[in-house]
This record gives C-alpha cells, structure tokens and sequence, in this order.
C-alpha cells in the first residue's frame, strides 16, 4: 500500500507542473491513467481492513464474514449502476464532466477524506470509477477465499466419517451442557449442538427442553453420569 500511495504522489507532483494540452488528454489520464494507480491504494487498504476484521470462528464463521463482505461490494455497484453501465459500455459522451476538473462530486469529500482531494487532481467521478475497478479486484479475491474455506470445509467433512449415537437423546444433551458448565470447551450451546449432532449422526430439535426436563427430575437428576462413573471405577480397578 505504501508503494500505491508513493506512486499516486509522484503522479500529483507531475501533474502540478504539467498542463494538458487538450481536454481529450486531460480525459485520458483520468479516466485510464490516475484510477487504475488510486484503485490500487483502494484494493490494498479495504484488503488490510477485510483481513484484519476476520473473526476466530469456525469455517461457516469465515465464509460468512467473506459472503457479507462480497455484498458490501454489491450494494457499492447498485448506488452506482448508471455509471457501472457506462463504463461497462465504453460510453465517451459524459467523459467531459466525469473527468475532467471542476465537476465537483460531494461523495469526494464524504468517502474519501483519507486521499488528498486538491482541485487540480480530482474529477467528479475519476475515485468512483477506481472503487469500480478495485471491487472487481476484491471479489475475485473474496471469491477465491470462499471456494478455498468451502473446499476445506468439504475435505474436512469427508474424513470426519459420523459415530452413529446409540444411547439416550437425553444423554446427549446432559454431556453438552456438562462440557460448557465445566469450561471443557470455549462456544455456545447451539455450536456445540450442531457439531455433536453431526459427529454423532443424530438429529436434536429440542435441546432447551430436553434441558428443562432434566430440571424437574425430583430424585436423581442424572443417573446415566452416575452409572458411567461406575463403570470407569470398575474398569479402572480391573485393569
């Protein structure tokens, strides 16, 4: 990102001594020239961003930390769609307000306060069209992030062949909360759930109730625990 922002100075400080010797070659630069190096100052710093807020979590955590990000892209398209369809069809007939300076854009001084906005170095729409091509960069990149957690996610699935649960849903469900009241593992209820219910090929619907009638067992709460207890003692004296 350095090496983007040392490039878009130099290009400013040529550009201060240089005048254009036309309006088409005031157009050229910046509409081919300038946002090309100012989308990759874009790309590069919404990256950082992206990556550093990606959460610790589990595989589906991360793809969905990267599908709302593609979204974010795609609204980001929606809010400029006639100018999308501009560029998209190589149109010229507006390039003399889009880029060419003194056709002030107020989204220049809301979303791009982190850019030097002289007057001789910006057009109405020269930083939209670099978000443009900076956002075709990101998704192909947020794309490839997502087959990539989406395919581990798969090979993952597949060696982790299921352990059919033969015993109680009840029990099941006991285990779970023993494992969480005793700090036996660091997440939620309903994400331990869904992956003992993968691991051990079975379907719990009703977790919180099965849990509210353990609580009003009068006598012994959790008979299994003590009959498994049992069977480790003698197990263990045997051997």
């Amino acid at each position: 990102m350095e090496a983007c922002t040392q490039s878009y100075r130099k290009i400013k400080a040529i550009l201060r001594d240089k005048e254009f010797d036309s309006i088409d070659d005031e157009i050229h630069f910046f509409k081919h020239v300038k946002p090309k190096v100012t989308s990759r100052y874009f790309y590069h710093l919404k990256l950082y961003q992206i990556e550093t807020g990606l959460p610790m979590g589990s595989t589906e955590t991360m793809i969905r930390y990267y599908e709302e990000e593609v979204r974010k892209l795609d609204n980001y398209v929606s809010n400029h769609q006639a100018f999308c369809h501009y560029i998209r069809r190589e149109s010229t007939d507006m390039d003399h307000i889009y880029f060419t300076r003194g056709n002030k854009s107020p989204e220049l001084f809301t979303n791009y306060q982190h850019i030097d906005l002289a007057e001789e170095f910006a057009t109405s729409h020269g930083f939209v069209l670099a978000r443009i091509l900076a956002n075709k960069h990101l998704y192909e990149y947020l794309s490839r992030k997502i087959r990539q957690l989406e395919n581990s996610y798969t090979i993952l699935d597949s060696l982790i062949k299921p352990v059919p649960w033969t015993g109680s849903k009840i029990n099941l469900v006991v285990i779970m909360y023993g494992l969480i009241e005793t700090g036996q593992v660091d997440c939620d209820l309903a994400t331990l759930s869904n992956h003992l219910q993968k691991t051990f090929d079975i379907e719990i619907k009703e977790v919180y109730r099965i849990w509210a009638d353990v609580k009003t067992r009068k006598k012994d709460m959790f008979p299994w625990l003590k009959e498994m207890i049992q069977k480790l003692e003698e197990r263990a004296r045997e051997e």
